[in-house]
């Protein structure tokens, strides 16, 4: 049998934009703190879910997307809310501007981890569960409907 080995590159160059499955598990995320340090942030024992905000200064979609995040972070669910910056330029002052929360980490992902969990379109939503289990995955700007869904799932 004959394989089409151009259509097979294709294919396989999409699956990243397709982003982290629900179902799938996301053991840990490495990048790096505002200080460029490394760091290490694990799912595996975490007792609430973790909301995690995919996103990058730059994008006008995140910026049309801080209303619904904010909407789902003003909720009062248990949480613990994770920002991940795919462009390593954000910084607290950028999110000062959008969540006054306490209860805050900002991680700046690198390579290997954003091509491990096929993080690279923003903005992106996720809820982690126990144990690193992705419990919902929302690609692009939120709609109303969404962030009441993400809102019942936490």
């Amino acid at each position: 049998m004959q394989q089409n080995q151009a259509l097979n590159a294709r294919i396989e160059s999409t699956q990243s934009l397709q982003g982290p499955q629900v179902g799938s598990s996301l053991r840990n995320l490495s990048g790096f703190d505002l200080n460029g340090k490394p760091l290490l942030v694990t799912f595996s024992s975490a007792s609430d879910k973790t909301l995690l905000l995919v996103f990058s200064p730059h994008c006008q979609y995140c910026k049309q997307n801080w209303p619904r995040w904010q909407k789902v972070l003003d909720s009062g669910k248990a949480m613990h809310v994770l920002y991940a910056d795919l462009s390593g330029d954000a910084d607290m002052a950028y999110l000062d501007a959008y969540d006054h929360s306490k209860s805050r980490q900002l991680i700046r992902l690198d390579q290997e981890t954003k091509r491990a969990y096929s993080l690279s379109t923003t903005p992106t939503t996720l809820i982690i569960g126990k144990g690193g289990h992705i419990d919902g995955v929302w690609i692009g700007t939120l709609s109303e409907p969404q962030a009441e869904a993400i809102v019942s799932k936490l």
